[in-house]
């Protein structure tokens, strides 16, 4: 696999990467398009979106960056997650994290419970089949349903894939990062993305975080 991070590039660009031996190109979306300009001056969501479907028509799969957490809702994050996907992309996603002295450290750190909901969520729809239109959001957008049997859900959970950190897809198993990122968004006593496999314990953290009780 032969991957490359652009900004912004024409189809003729993007054409001689294709030609060149380009499989996949990572384009961070970021946010979703309702929040969008509160996060980007300098080119609007459009642009951002055009190029990735430049890339899907040369035959590059388009890959996607999004920050959860800078005030869009879970439902927001979750459409923008289908739409890479039916585009046959691939998402990762990072977890907001206010780092001091960033021109954004006045925002608060992403909640844990909606952090948890939209990993579960956007594993579903990236590696499960999953569609963003079968699951139920309350009014302020909050997954209330993944749309899935609670014993099928319950095994996806516990096996602590969602909550890994995401990213190019790994040579063990394409649900698992090639790139692990160890604390890249959040510090080691309250993590955010797991940069290892999970044990019983963080998956009954988890499973806290999430409200969702441990199994008998």
């Amino acid at each position: 696999i032969v991957p490359v991070q652009a900004h912004r590039l024409g189809r003729a660009v993007e054409n001689l990467l294709a030609d060149a031996g380009l499989d996949r190109l990572n384009h961070n979306l970021n946010t979703s398009e309702s929040h969008y300009a509160e996060i980007c001056t300098t080119h609007t969501y459009q642009d951002r979106v055009q190029t990735l479907v430049a890339a899907k028509k040369c035959g590059i799969q388009p890959c996607s960056g999004l920050i959860v957490g800078m005030g869009e809702t879970e439902h927001d994050v979750l459409r923008l997650v289908q739409r890479i996907v039916d585009l046959g992309g691939h998402n990762h996603m990072f977890c907001f994290f206010p780092e001091q002295g960033s021109l954004m450290d006045h925002l608060p750190a992403t909640p844990r419970d909606q952090w948890r909901r939209v990993q579960l969520g956007r594993y579903l729809i990236d590696y499960r089949g999953a569609r963003v239109d079968h699951m139920k959001f309350d009014g302020q957008g909050r997954v209330v349903d993944f749309g899935l049997p609670g014993g099928e859900l319950d095994d996806i959970i516990d096996s602590g894939l969602p909550f890994r950190t995401s990213g190019c897809p790994g040579k063990v198993a394409e649900d698992i990062s090639a790139c692990d990122r160890p604390y890249g968004d959040s510090p080691p006593s309250d993590i955010a993305s797991y940069p290892f496999a999970l044990e019983g314990k963080d998956v009954k953290k988890v499973r806290k975080q999430l409200g969702i009780p441990n199994r008998l």
